[in-house]
């Protein structure tokens, strides 16, 4: 029997082999037909953030995950996974309410700082001053210590496969895509890109951007992951993400 694939956000219209509902307020907004096709789905892609918990607990495959959603939103998700996984990341501690007056025994100056959601930035403390104003303004305080990183990238998984490297230290240009199945030109990037695999894989993060960085001193470690880019350039021109989905989708890859 053919299986049954549904999309809400309209990111695979170049994909006739899916069904695109489109977007709505809530799934009331959807007709008898239309939940109906949801109910009988056997994955929902791009269901968003809104829907991805509830198709999730009805038993619904979603791509991606919710916890990929889930990390892409919030730090403080993401440094529960990193402390729970143990996978190479700076030190990095939670603080909540007045735990918060422990941080500058915890951590020497210079450490960075950030607030719980991934709109909040990336805070450098380097004084008690600067440490108080953010320690009123987030709770909770995520604190992280400073790794001087002379090398940043950042790694783009679908469907667990690294499939394209961009560099993010200032001044460097982008390295573009990484041909699927062979090495990195960079020895060096195979371990990093091999041992972050397994931790997506682990935790079903199917659509993620991972940014990693390397120290001489402190090796490597991961820093933060985000929502991946709609479109990047390569050696052939622009590479669309949904067009490079849709392919797996018709090749039975995903």
């Amino acid at each position: 029997m053919p299986r049954r694939e549904i999309a809400i956000a309209p990111f695979l219209e170049s994909c006739p082999e899916i069904t695109t509902l489109g977007i709505r307020a809530s799934l009331c907004d959807y007709s008898p037909a239309e939940r109906k096709l949801l109910a009988s789905a056997d994955r929902v892609y791009f269901p968003t953030p809104r829907f991805a918990k509830i198709l999730e607990a009805a038993g619904k495959q979603t791509f991606p995950s919710c916890l990929t959603y889930r990390i892409r939103k919030s730090r403080l998700v993401q440094e529960t996974l990193f402390q729970f996984s143990g996978c190479p990341h700076p030190r990095t501690r939670i603080y909540f309410g007045r735990r918060k007056a422990s941080i500058s025994a915890d951590f020497r100056f210079p450490f960075v700082a950030m607030g719980p959601g991934m709109q909040d930035g990336i805070f450098p403390v380097n004084d008690t001053k600067s440490l108080v104003e953010l320690a009123e303004k987030y709770n909770p305080l995520i604190v992280r210590e400073e790794v001087r990183y002379e090398r940043r990238l950042w790694l783009l998984f679908v469907n667990y496969e690294c499939i394209w490297i961009a560099d993010g230290t200032p001044g460097v240009e982008t390295i573009g895509r990484r041909t699927i199945g062979t090495l990195s030109d960079d020895p060096m990037l195979e371990p990093c890109i091999h041992e972050t695999g397994i931790l997506v894989r682990s935790f079903r993060l199917n659509d993620i951007a991972v940014e990693i960085g390397f120290s001489m001193t402190e090796g490597w470690g991961i820093t933060s992951m985000a929502k991946p880019p709609v479109s990047w350039q390569s050696a052939h021109g622009a590479v669309s993400r949904y067009e490079y989905i849709s392919s797996l989708i018709r090749a039975g890859k995903i």
